[in-house]
């Protein structure tokens, strides 16, 4: 015990047989598929999630996917192509049975952040080299990309992120070209570890970006629409038949697309479908983009008959046409996207009004009070990347403190409702969610930098365990009066009971699909000393006759029982991250 020793082989086929058979002598844990070709196998212990327990594990590393089998014996895999961060990070919460104390391994997956330390500092080291390698171990195939919690590869969805807010209405997007020298540049970034890549304005353009997604799907061994369905593709396009037979048949034959496939063609159709819609301003209508795309995601051998290109163009012209029926789209879905266009023109127009001191860039001019909704305001330029962080540095000159200090504070209804912006929060995320508004709720509505106060009373309130109970006083959409409720927030969920013994759940809202707010309208009122106000995120119910109020209210009498519910919220929404950032030398004016 104690002692490494290195074994070697004459192959690789002899080499995997060793390594299974070591690995069964130790533990049969694993079926013989994972065993028969595995990159590293252990022993370690690991936890799901900051307020996890840590419990002893079997793991096994297979390809791209970390297997882990818990003394509970149920079998658990960790799809490393979707681990947005993984680390070696303070073991400070470490388990306390390892046998030397040392750096945890933090994995970030959709589902939870993992907490992986072995007995050995040394081990725990390699441990989270080999993994890191594999969660960024690119191949040339799609699903062989980093992926998204959705399994969109996160390159495209990057890619069209970026393209969806600064050239939507750029002249020719995707029919101009980008610089080479950046577009092999960022691909090159991609390729390397697509999570950790930073799109900005600073360093690429509209057009960077567009042949980068271009490119991507050129270089693609397999191309999007899968050569196997080429053909059949094809010839439903020439098809005579009324456009309902269209759609049925396209649909049967994009379902025979691979999951990863799939969900990329959809994404990649409703981008095209909103570029086409705005063909007034950008010139590029559903003609020109598919005269591009077509031979784009349908490429072939280069034997083929030449003239698929023209068939090819009008499978891609029928897919980005016929979009929101092809893929089941709701009126919901298409109403916020209206919503955002909408938002989008308001402001892409202000900035033309405005004369360029430099090329046009495409970011949004948004105004931030100081100090106050009373006091002066200035502009300030957002993108898609830029944290509310960035702004404070910016604007702390005019506040003379240093931007750690400060936050953005969201104020909306004239003032009745405020938000402390998380430091990590994407301020244009916070302005375009505005336009899912009615007119009469969005027309005040404004950012302030102030002193970050707020955060920094619930910081010593924000430490596991998290989880958050009582009673509370709650309204919702219909109701002006208040009644109380048990309320429960635990597991990143807000859930509300009808009463002591929980038998009877009247609402569940997930921390991650809602947006809350310190205060109440005006128009109801709790009669206690505090109150919180959340609206989901990102379809906010229009009022109405049946649903005459903004969102829905809880209520509670003391200030540390605010701060404590304050603080279960934003530990739950960003567990993840330090609630205040750290402090940053800023040179003051």
């Amino acid at each position: 015990l104690g002692v490494g020793n290195e074994e070697g082989s004459p192959g690789t086929t002899e080499r995997r047989i060793w390594m299974q058979k070591l690995l069964e002598s130790l533990t049969l844990v694993f079926p013989p598929r994972l065993t028969a070709d595995y990159t590293r196998a252990g022993w370690c212990y690991l936890k799901e999630g900051i307020n996890g327990a840590w419990l002893a594990a079997w793991i096994l590393l297979h390809k791209r996917t970390l297997f882990f089998s818990p003394s509970s014996g149920k079998m658990c895999e960790i799809d490393l192509r979707k681990a947005r961060c993984i680390v070696l990070q303070d073991g400070e919460d470490g388990c306390v049975r390892v046998v030397e104390k040392g750096p945890l391994i933090r994995i970030d997956s959709p589902s939870f952040a993992y907490y992986l330390q072995m007995n050995e500092q040394r081990e725990t080291k390699a441990w989270c080299r080999v993994i890191r390698e594999a969660s960024v171990d690119n191949g040339p195939l799609l699903h062989e990309q980093q992926l998204t919690k959705d399994d969109l590869p996160t390159i495209i969805d990057k890619c069209i992120n970026f393209v969806y807010a600064h050239g939507s209405m750029s002249e020719g997007i995707y029919r101009r070209s980008g610089s080479n020298s950046n577009v092999s540049k960022l691909i090159t970034a991609f390729q390397k570890d697509a999570w950790a890549v930073q799109i900005t304005r600073n360093d690429y353009t509209e057009h960077d970006v567009a042949s980068v997604l271009k490119r991507f799907f050129r270089d693609l061994p397999e191309p999007l629409l899968t050569s196997q369905l080429h053909k059949v593709l094809c010839n439903a396009a020439v098809l005579e038949c009324v456009e309902e037979e269209k759609v049925s048949l396209y649909r049967s034959l994009l379902e025979k697309l691979p999951p990863v496939n799939y969900v990329t063609t959809r994404r990649l159709m409703g981008h095209l479908h909103h570029i086409h819609q705005q063909c007034e301003r950008n010139l590029m209508p559903v003609e020109n983009l598919s005269a591009i795309w077509g031979p784009t995601l349908m490429h072939v051998e280069s034997g083929m008959d030449p003239n698929w290109s023209k068939k090819e163009s009008e499978v891609v012209g029928d897919l980005i046409s016929l979009y929101p029926r092809l893929f089941h789209v709701g009126g919901a879905e298409l109403a916020r996207e209206q919503r955002i266009q909408e938002v989008l023109e308001r402001y892409h127009n202000s900035v033309q009004q405005t004369p360029q001191t430099t090329k046009p860039s495409g970011d949004i001019k948004v105004w931030v009070y100081i100090g106050s909704r009373d006091s002066d305001c200035v502009s300030v330029t957002v993108g898609p990347q830029r944290e509310a962080l960035d702004v404070c540095n910016e604007l702390c000159p005019k506040m003379n403190v240093y931007g750690h200090e400060l936050c953005l504070l969201e104020s909306v209804l004239g003032g009745a409702l405020l938000r402390p912006l998380h430091h990590t929060e994407r301020v244009l995320d916070t302005v375009l969610r505005w336009g899912y508004w009615d007119d009469q709720d969005c027309r005040d509505n404004c950012l302030i930098l102030v002193i970050n106060t707020i955060i920094r009373d619930i910081q010593p309130l924000a430490k596991p365990p998290v989880a958050q109970c009582g009673e509370l006083r709650f309204a919702d959409l219909k109701s002006k009066a208040f009644k109380v409720y048990i309320f429960e927030f635990s597991q990143a969920k807000l859930c509300c009971y009808k009463d002591k013994l929980g038998s009877v759940k009247l609402g569940e809202w997930k921390i991650e699909d809602i947006v809350w707010y310190i205060g109440h309208e005006p128009k109801r009122n709790p009669h206690t000393r505090w109150s919180l106000t959340f609206i989901h995120k990102n379809n906010r119910s229009k009022r109405s006759k049946e649903n005459p109020f903004f969102g829905y209210t809880i209520a509670g009498t003391t200030r540390d029982e605010q701060l404590r519910w304050m603080a279960a919220m934003l530990v739950g929404e960003f567990p993840h991250v330090d609630l205040l950032p750290k402090p940053q030398l800023n040179f003051l004016e």
